[in-house]
């Protein structure tokens, strides 16, 4: 699912991804790496990402 977000004033998509905890494996790596450098009219910018370790606490 994606969800629509605003980051400073412009307006973001925003991808959740779930998984295993811990440290980024490598195959998640290189998506990342390659969506840094992709650039063409038909595909949205990517501006970054987030890692998030600790498990939320209700």
């Amino acid at each position: 699912m994606v969800y629509k977000g605003i980051l400073g004033d412009v307006i973001v998509s925003v991808k959740r991804l779930y998984g295993p905890h811990g440290n980024v494996d490598g195959k998640f790596a290189r998506v990342i790496d390659c969506l840094m450098t992709v650039k063409h009219s038909n595909i949205v910018r990517f501006l970054g990402y987030c890692v998030h370790t600790q498990p939320k606490v209700f």
